[in-house]
This record gives structure tokens, C-alpha cells and sequence, in this order.
């Protein structure tokens, strides 16, 4: 099974935003021992769309698509907007396998973050 990531972002008007998602795509894919592709998307407001990454991704190959919303609550995007994104996809790609990981703000680990940039800052 041919996996990968997509790192789902809201997007920016701004591009230098989008840039920097794209960035952090690229820092993530460096650390993956496991060989997955890598792709950042865009619900909103920047290239590509989630639909757009989705079909590349399904173009080279892919039969596993993680999802990871990069979101910092759980608002409307995250709870009603990306899983009915998501099981459109599904019914387009039958063939691939969609998992949707938890959001930013529901790891353990972001306070860990945040304290980073405290102490970073201070």
C-alpha cells in the first residue's frame, strides 16, 4: 500500500502563508523514516485545493491518504467542513483509504510548543 501525507492547511490571501505550510511540509517529509509521500493542500484561499492535492497524490500511486488538519480548534472546518470534503473524495477514489488525524490544538503536545515560543520570546 502506497501511503502519503497531506498536510491540510486553511490557506492564506497572503501567499507568504501558504509558503510557510509548505515549508513545514517539507521539514515534516525530511523527518519521515517511512517513505510517504507528502503533499500540502488548502481548504481555502490558496494552490492546491484539497481536491487538487488529492488527485496528484492518486495519480502517483496512492492507495493511503492521511489527512492531517492543520487547524488550531475545532470549528466548523474541522468537525463538518473537511469530512464532508473527505467522503466526497471517497466516493471519487473508492480505491483509496482516507484517515483524518486529530487537529493542532488536540495534541497533547501543543502546550509543549507554546512554552517553546515563551521561552524563545523572553
Amino acid at each position: 500500500m502506497k501511503e502519503a501525507v497531506l498536510l491540510l492547511a486553511h490557506g492564506s490571501r497572503r501567499e507568504e502563508g501558504n509558503q510557510q505550510v509548505k515549508k513545514i511540509k517539507d521539514e515534516v517529509q525530511a523527518q519521515d523514516k517511512g517513505g510517504r509521500l507528502y503533499e500540502a493542500a488548502f481548504l481555502q484561499f490558496g494552490c492546491p485545493g484539497l481536491e487538487e492535492g488529492v488527485k496528484k497524490l492518486v495519480s502517483l500511486g496512492v492507495t493511503k491518504i492521511i489527512v492531517v488538519p492543520l487547524f488550531l480548534v475545532a470549528g466548523n472546518h474541522v468537525w463538518k467542513d473537511i469530512p464532508q470534503v473527505i467522503d466526497e473524495l471517497k466516493q471519487k477514489h473508492p480505491g483509496v483509504k482516507f484517515i483524518i488525524t486529530g487537529h493542532l490544538g488536540a495534541s497533547s503536545k501543543l502546550s509543549d510548543v507554546i512554552a517553546d515560543l515563551i521561552e524563545s520570546g523572553a
